[in-house]
């Protein structure tokens, strides 16, 4: 039931992000890459979702390349959560998230678990510069739960 409450919570950051996109044509590298790190999220949070293609690791990197070359420093959790999913779609085991049953151990497990600590204090540093406008709160809850998504799915490919 989690898997599926986080998939459609991933699914309406993705949303969003298109729908920003769509309108105000601001932050094109960066919408593009929540788009795609929410659907890619979705799709391996979701129960009944297939398998996702380790090739796909190449769209991650190649979103998470775009946005440093526009600098990255304005939004970087799009550089680090594509890097991320790049990692968890290139080294998962699983045929997708929603078995959550990896428990790889050793070094995996400690590159998980500092990913995982890594975007809950995201979250946690997001959280505490709340921006004054309606927009960029959306925004900024979304960062947050993606932030939050991100580390139960790196947790939960643990335990």
């Amino acid at each position: 039931m989690i898997g599926w409450a986080f998939a459609v919570l991933a699914f309406g950051i993705a949303g969003h992000h298109a729908h920003r996109l769509a309108v105000t044509r601001r932050d094109p590298r960066e919408r593009v890459a929540h788009v795609v790190m929410g659907l890619g999220m979705a799709a391996m949070l979701a129960p009944s979702a297939p398998a996702i293609p380790r090739p796909v690791a190449g769209i991650y990197l190649a979103a998470a390349i775009a946005c440093l070359a526009r600098g990255g420093r304005r939004d970087p959790h799009a550089v680090t959560g594509c890097l991320a999913m790049a990692f968890m779609v290139t080294f998962s085991a699983m045929p997708h998230m929603a078995g959550m049953a990896m428990s790889p151990g050793g070094t995996r497990a400690w590159l998980d678990l500092g990913l995982a600590v890594y975007f809950i204090g995201e979250a946690a540093w997001t959280i505490r510069s709340l921006p004054a406008e309606r927009d960029d709160r959306t925004d900024t809850a979304c960062h947050v739960a993606a932030g939050v998504a991100m580390a139960y799915m790196l947790l939960a490919m643990n335990s």
